[in-house]
């Protein structure tokens, strides 16, 4: 995803980005399974997403198996330290969370 969205002037990279994620679960979706790994680039504030919700959508349309690149406790998902520009703070409403140790 970075390398087509490298590809895209930096303005247009916030607009395209959707489409640019729909188009790679296309592609690599096996058995109507998307499995990501590395997501790191969906919390870069440029591209204007909520991570947790894009990968929601992107649920409507096939089962979507995310590593996801923070923690989880107490119930809440979380990227970065509060205070960061990245920062996101989830409950588990509209995923299911998937432990592994």
């Amino acid at each position: 995803m970075g390398a087509r969205l490298a590809a895209l002037p930096q303005k247009q990279r916030h607009l395209q980005v959707s489409t640019v994620l729909r188009e790679l679960a296309s592609e690599h979706a096996k058995d109507d399974v998307l499995l990501l790994d590395n997501i790191e680039l969906l919390f870069d504030r440029s591209l204007h997403l909520n991570p947790l919700d894009t990968l929601k959508r992107h649920a409507h349309a096939r089962r979507v198996v995310a590593a996801w690149p923070g923690e989880f406790s107490d119930g809440r998902l979380t990227y970065a330290a509060l205070g960061h520009p990245e920062h996101q703070d989830h409950g588990t409403a509209g995923w299911v969370p998937f432990e592994l140790e």
